[in-house]
């Protein structure tokens, strides 16, 4: 299994990663230091996942470190939207960068570890089997509960 490097100031990311069982060095923009930590975290690693967001004043010495280390790059903003901007950053294909955000914003353990498969096939050419994109419903507001007597079967949330 190849060794990602994964940088966020997410640490839903970060636990959920270390939760996957996946190899992932793992590293909190806010916590890291670029000079220190940063060259150990990448030792070793095929490649890396940074996770930026505008409040952390390391993150531009961050990543011009990383993309400096001469390893794929794969760049995202934290939301739940695309952030074009950071994505260009990326040394991998547009799409390949798209679909990691939908595994990182999806969360959880088991979409961490499918995001380390999906990485390693379509980067590193490494073929394992791997799930589909998760999705999310989109709820719009509305939560549907299990229908059970006496309980309402939608409830709405506010």
């Amino acid at each position: 299994m190849a060794r990602i490097t994964l940088l966020s100031t997410s640490d839903a990311d970060l636990l959920s990663a270390l939760s996957s069982d996946a190899e992932y060095a793992l590293g909190n923009l806010s916590r890291l230091d670029v000079d220190i930590d940063l060259p150990c975290l990448l030792e070793g690693a095929k490649f890396a996942i940074v996770r930026l967001l505008d409040s952390v004043p390391s993150s531009n010495n961050c990543l011009g470190a990383v993309l400096s280390h001469g390893s794929p790059v794969v760049v995202l903003g934290s939301g739940e939207m695309l952030d074009m901007q950071r994505m260009s950053h990326s040394t991998v294909p547009i799409d390949i960068a798209a679909k990691a955000h939908t595994y990182l914003t999806q969360g959880g353990p088991a979409n961490l570890a499918q995001l380390h498969v999906f990485l390693s096939d379509a980067v590193l050419r490494v073929e394992q089997t791997r799930e589909p994109l998760p999705t999310q419903p989109d709820h719009d507001g509305h939560f549907f509960a299990a229908t059970d007597e006496g309980l309402p079967s939608e409830e709405i949330l506010t």
